[in-house]
């Protein structure tokens, strides 16, 4: 996601190595808060470094991940007419991930069919198969 997210999102993937998982949303979905060893936990704030949408017509849902002062933040899932996702999208089933970003600067037949990856607790945007 911080590779095919805003300009400025491939600083933070330094920080992937380091980030782990100290919260998660209290309502059950799949949102999630990093701490950064030797950073420590983001102060309040959310500057979005990629936004993306995936699902179908029926379910479509998005996940940003976003940072505060410099510091890996977490990840925010949501939906636009369904519930909010549980869990975050399996890669065989996770369907079609493409740029939500208004401020991207790629057109629609730049957009590549991308799936989300996780591994070894690591989340991966997968673009036509490679990571």
């Amino acid at each position: 996601m911080l590779e095919h997210g805003m300009p400025e999102a491939a600083a933070f993937l330094e920080q992937l190595e380091r980030a782990r998982v100290v919260g998660k949303c209290p309502c059950g979905c799949a949102s999630i808060d990093f701490e950064i060893d030797g950073l420590g936990k983001a102060p309040p704030g959310v500057h979005i470094l990629g936004d993306f949408i995936y699902g179908d017509e029926s379910n479509l849902c998005g996940v940003f991940v976003f940072e505060s002062a410099g510091i890996l933040s977490g990840l925010e899932v949501y939906s636009f007419a369904v519930d909010t996702p549980k869990t975050l999208p399996n890669p065989p089933t996770s369907g079609r991930l493409l740029t939500w970003n208004s401020r991207a600067e790629k057109s629609q037949d730049q957009r590549r069919d991308t799936r989300l990856r996780l591994a070894n607790g690591t989340l991966f945007l997968v673009a036509n198969g490679h990571r």
